[in-house]
């Protein structure tokens, strides 16, 4: 059986066109949320809207935990393991957490989602039930750039689900059938139909035969990278998993499409840690080149929303939104310092250093978590802001600090 062979992916600009292609596929893929977000926002209603996000954010953040650093292993070790057997090991996985953390949410979920309704509570459970397919597809995801490089066709197949939820919500509109029900049924099964099209094209559907101990050597390798990619979620999402139960759900409507067009150019940065993290592999680009193409456009983006927000929220998404105008900008700040730390981080994973990471995701999350439920319970929504901003900025500032070390 052969590993993965890893192309050569040349420095200097042919890097730079890769992630071009790789980050305009992530921020078009994004960019469909401006057409989703408006009708979401004026056919739910700020209460709607919060229900989709009491059910929505909480199935994404378990679909991203239960991953547990699985991918970054695979790429790490994809030129001495089979792709098979690593492949094999993650639908093992996947078999586990479905049965021993899947299931137990699901008949405890009622307790765990009091404030929305039964059909809700429905979905909620489909999303918990599958999210573990989470596990082979991003595997398959991760492999796929091993071997291929970053480009604009992998970009569309990781972002998938995007196109086919927009697809979803304007037949909805057109039929005048949007409700939460079917806002989150439209979710749920685009989020489902994406892991199996990457499972099946990508020709990673394996039984999880004799894969115990790839599994166990992926996850001592992956735990590190893991650790960072859980406390990333934690920093990324718990704010609206905690408010959905400290604040209002109109609140928690206005913070959801203040906090999601904040994250207008987080695929920018996306795009280019996958070509960073690629390239850097083999040593063959320089990240820090990547780290400022990142900032720069991070900050340019930001400039134009920040100050376009008074117009364009309740213009977009309804007079009910304009309320997201100041927390908006607060997020602004922070993503910016999120997005180049992001791209700085790509050097020591691909060094195989995710400790590096991931020692700096976890303060700041700790920094986070620790405060966001008196923050929030006593400041709401613009608490919720000014700590996610303030930890983004204390992620930033380790890895930095972490990369001055590293070349003196």
């Amino acid at each position: 059986m052969k590993p993965v062979q890893a192309p050569t992916i040349p420095a200097g600009p042919s890097a730079i066109r890769q992630a071009t292609g790789a980050a305009s596929a992530q921020t078009v893929a994004f960019g469909l949320s401006l057409l989703t977000g408006p009708i979401l926002a004026r056919s739910l209603g700020d209460v709607g809207r919060g229900e989709m996000a009491a059910v929505v954010v909480p199935v994404q953040l378990f679909g991203w935990i239960v991953i547990f650093g699985l991918p970054y292993a695979a790429a790490i070790q994809a030129k001495r393991v089979g792709r098979s057997e690593l492949i094999r090991s993650a639908w093992l996985a996947a078999a586990l957490v479905t049965v021993f953390v899947s299931v137990p949410i699901i008949a405890v979920s009622a307790e765990l989602r009091p404030t929305i309704s039964s059909s809700s509570l429905r979905w909620f459970r489909l999303g918990i039930l599958f999210a573990p397919l989470s596990i082979p597809s991003g595997v398959a995801l991760r492999l796929r750039l091993v071997e291929r490089g970053a480009s604009w066709s992998l970009g569309v197949v990781g972002n998938l689900s995007l196109y086919l939820f927009t697809t979803a919500v304007v037949i909805l509109a057109v039929l005048d059938q949007i409700s939460v029900t079917t806002a989150i049924a439209s979710w749920i099964l685009a989020n489902l139909g994406q892991g199996l099209f990457v499972v099946l094209r990508h020709d990673a559907v394996r039984l999880p035969l004799r894969s115990v101990d790839q599994l166990l050597r992926s996850t001592r390798l992956g735990t590190v990278y893991a650790i960072g990619s859980i406390s990333q979620v934690l920093l990324g999402r718990v704010d609206q998993v905690v408010m959905a139960s400290t604040v209002p759900l109109r609140d928690l409507g206005v913070y959801a499409v203040a906090a999601t067009a904040a994250q207008a150019t987080l695929p920018l940065s996306r795009g280019i840690a996958d070509t960073s993290f690629a390239a850097a592999l083999r040593g063959q680009t320089s990240p820090m080149s990547m780290t400022k193409m990142t900032f720069v456009l991070s900050l340019g983006v930001s400039a134009v929303l920040a100050t376009s927000a008074p117009l364009l929220m309740p213009a977009i998404f309804g007079d009910a939104f304009g309320a997201a105008v100041p927390l908006l900008r607060i997020l602004l700040l922070g993503q910016i310092m999120f997005n180049t730390g992001l791209v700085a981080a790509q050097r020591f994973d691909a060094m195989g250093q995710p400790r590096v990471a991931a020692r700096s995701m976890t303060l700041a999350a700790v920094f986070n978590v620790a405060l966001i439920v008196p923050v929030t319970s006593r400041w709401g929504a613009v608490g919720a802001a000014t700590l996610t901003t303030s930890a983004q900025f204390i992620f930033a500032g380790s890895v930095a600090c972490s990369a001055r070390r590293s070349r003196a």
